[in-house]
């Protein structure tokens, strides 16, 4: 109200999502909870510098606009933690009406499938299973990737795909397609920094104007090393949103 232009970033005891909903539609740009506070202050801090927004968990995105498509990125610290964030995403994603097509590794999918069979969704670790999606991340790099380049065309015609899927199946106003990814990842294990860094730069720009609600995942011992980890801030900056990340995320951030 009093017309500054600083970022604000809301450092609070309280982490319910009605909290953390009302700070952002009052502008802030990042949401810290005081628990973890040496863990993400400093990562938030210069992740709403940088002009992301920083929120507190992946469920906290669902407070967020609902309008506004999203491109955000967790990175994780193993796979049981991963499987519980992304698992209780993809649960609030269906329960909103959201098409959902999750595209990982075999033990991510198993692991995202049982949880959600256990929270009462008929859904399978590949295939179509009504508003439920699930697809290997290999697969979808071989299909997006093109002579050592993110291909533009096949991302267009991915997300063209996704896009008339939701318009089929998607139920109640306002459904969205959610993705759930690791396909750069991947990428990056391989030590192909490259392609993953322009995947990442497409799928943000040809989603920027569709009702795409994205969530690109990495491991964070594959920053393990000052090499890779001078990745980490570039990977951040093509995301409008970064979540919560495990660890002290501080020393990756040196580049």
């Amino acid at each position: 109200r009093s017309g500054s232009r600083a970022p604000i970033v809301f450092l609070s005891m309280h982490e319910s999502d009605d909290f953390v909903g009302h700070g952002f539609r009052s502008g802030a740009r990042g949401y810290v909870v005081k628990t973890r506070l040496h863990e993400d202050l400093v990562m938030a801090l210069e992740r709403v510098l940088s002009g992301q927004l920083f929120v507190p968990s992946l469920k906290s995105l669902m407070a967020l606009e609902q309008d506004q498509s999203r491109h955000a990125v967790q990175i994780y610290s193993d796979d049981h933690a991963c499987v519980e964030g992304l698992s209780g995403f993809v649960n609030l994603a269906l329960r909103r009406g959201d098409v959902v097509s999750v595209v990982s590794t075999p033990p991510i999918r198993a692991g995202i499938a049982e949880r959600l069979r256990k929270q009462g969704w008929n859904v399978g670790e590949s295939g179509q299973h009504g508003r439920y999606r699930a697809s290997d991340s290999a697969d979808a790099e071989a299909a997006l990737v093109r002579d050592g380049h993110a291909c533009r065309n096949c991302i267009e015609e991915a997300l063209a795909e996704l896009d008339e899927w939701r318009l089929a199946d998607a139920a109640g106003p306002g459904a969205r397609v959610t993705v759930v990814g690791e396909i750069s990842a991947g990428m990056l294990l391989n030590g192909n920094s490259r392609p993953a860094i322009e995947l990442e730069q497409l799928w943000g720009e040809l989603t920027r104007t569709r009702p795409f609600q994205t969530v690109c995942f990495y491991p964070i011992e594959r920053f393990s090393d000052q090499a890779d980890a001078n990745l980490l801030p570039h990977l951040c900056a093509e995301h409008d949103a970064v979540t919560h990340a495990p660890e002290d995320p501080a020393r990756f951030l040196l580049a």
